[in-house]
């Protein structure tokens, strides 16, 4: 491969895998990616990670 990956999240919660963690739905804030703008982040790198040779 040709590019490289590591895990990684966009968005914004409280604490790592704690019981009080969240994920917005709709952000108000245009820099914190909502569900929408996470998900399309995940595909966009599936998509990227699909088409390399």
């Amino acid at each position: 491969m040709s590019i490289p990956a590591a895990h990684f999240g966009i968005g914004h919660g409280s604490g790592a895998h704690a019981p009080d963690e969240y994920f917005l739905i709709d952000s108000t804030n245009p820099k914190v990616a909502g569900l929408v703008d996470a998900t399309m982040g995940f595909a966009e790198f599936l998509y990227v990670l699909a088409s390399v040779k």
